[in-house]
């Protein structure tokens, strides 16, 4: 069954609120760079983008029929105008990523073909994305170029979380937990 609401926690903005998407396709996550602008992602390539707090959605063109599962928004000190820069993963190793707060998508080449399940960025250039059989590619150029990372399981990494550029967790299936407080893309 298609979602068609969307349910804020009160993490995000304050208060428990469910969205009426109105799209009626499946969301995979959603993410807000502040109290009004947000992106949700989720099958077929589907973004939507909201300016006002959700209370309205905006289909965006994603440029990939593959499922988005996956997005992290950072924001650019002293960028005003343009909004914050995003990057969506999912199914097939893609990557999309905005630089105009999710109005515009780019495909980005991951050198991947596994599912990517998340992705976190602690600055604009510098993120980790992580997915199916152990994959964690990082990169280090606002993702130009995406590097696997040595890793030591081929469990599915369902979720990642990096404070800083260089410290960072993340999680998977039968209890996997990873930490780095010296990440490197080398």
């Amino acid at each position: 069954m298609k979602s068609r609401y969307l349910v804020l926690g009160a993490g995000a903005m304050g208060r428990a609120v469910a969205l009426d998407l109105a799209s009626g396709t499946d969301t995979g996550a959603v993410v807000l760079a502040d109290s009004n602008d947000g992106i949700a992602v989720g099958a077929g390539g589907t973004i939507l983008r909201t300016a006002d707090g959700g209370l309205t959605w905006t289909p965006q063109t994603s440029g990939t029929i593959n499922d988005l599962i996956g997005v992290s928004f950072a924001r650019v000190e002293g960028r005003t105008d343009e909004g914050p820069v995003g990057t969506a993963v999912g199914d097939g190793g893609v990557i999309l990523r905005t630089m105009d707060g999710g109005t515009n998508w780019a495909v980005q080449t991951s050198g991947n073909t596994e599912k990517l399940r998340a992705v976190s960025f602690s600055d604009p250039n510098t993120g980790t994305a992580v997915g199916d059989r152990g994959t964690i590619i990082r990169t280090t150029d606002g993702g130009t170029t995406w590097v696997r990372q040595a890793v030591h399981t081929r469990n599915i990494l369902s979720s990642v979380c990096f404070t800083d550029a260089n410290t960072g967790t993340v999680v998977g299936i039968y209890e996997t937990i990873l930490r780095t407080t010296t990440c490197s893309a080398d």
